[in-house]
């Protein structure tokens, strides 16, 4: 009995330092608004497909309330579930390099910057040119963006050893990683005739925006089922 006592306790444990650890990053429902204007943007560009005209009006609407009420959800967090502090480390000794750093690259970006763009603009093509070739798809109908900036994303979860929720919540970016890969990149390859449906092009406009909900919803559900609800009575008290 005491060990199943102590193993609830160590879950339990488990849960509370997973949460605070992770609180600012748990705090999901800012990426599920910023996903979801980018899906109204990107909706509006997918070729071959006409929407309402409402539509625009609604995405219109929705990129004003963002600037309204997208600093609301910091409050709503804090009213919701309390603040973590963070802990003050000492400072950083790579900080006067960083920023040396993005001082020089800013400094070529306005100097040298259409030069550098056509630069890499041909490389860009010749690696994405390569890139489709290796995979028998000459004609560019795959997307192998998702595949290659979610990979980018994910890896450093990938390639450190984790354990308990935080291995949860990697599998579940894997899982979208999967699906998007299967979708937008294997899906054209088997079925080319695919490229020509309203909801592939829709999916194919919109993935990044449709993933930060995705991440945002997963995050923000995590919390509200980790993270006890405050105690109104006693905050009034």
């Amino acid at each position: 009995m005491n060990i199943v006592v102590a193993e609830a306790h160590a879950k339990k444990y488990e849960r509370l330092r997973y949460v605070t650890e992770n609180f600012q990053f748990l705090q999901g429902l800012t990426s599920v608004w910023v996903g979801g204007v980018m899906v109204f943007l990107g909706a509006q560009d997918v070729p071959g497909v006409v929407f309402p005209w409402w539509l625009a009006l609604l995405g219109m609407g929705f990129c004003l309330a963002t600037i309204r009420y997208l600093p609301d959800i910091d409050k709503y967090y804090e009213q919701r579930f309390g603040s973590v502090e963070s802990r003050v480390g000492p400072p950083n000794a790579l900080f006067p390099i960083v920023v040396l750093v993005l001082l020089v690259m800013f400094l070529v970006i306005i100097f040298f910057g259409p030069v550098v763009g056509r630069y890499l603009d041909s490389i860009i093509l010749q690696i994405s040119n390569e890139a489709h070739r290796m995979i028998f798809d000459p004609d560019h109908r795959a997307n192998l963006s998702p595949a290659l900036w979610l990979f980018v994303f994910l890896y450093p979860g990938i390639s450190r050893r984790t354990s308990g929720l935080q291995s949860l919540r990697t599998f579940f970016y894997c899982a979208s990683l999967l699906l998007w890969t299967g979708v937008l990149t294997l899906l054209p390859l088997q079925h080319p005739e695919v490229t020509q449906q309203t909801l592939w092009k829709i999916l194919n406009a919109c993935w990044f925006g449709i993933t930060l909900m995705l991440f945002g919803l997963y995050d923000h559900l995590t919390l509200i089922l980790l993270l006890p609800k405050r105690d109104q009575s006693n905050d009034d008290e």
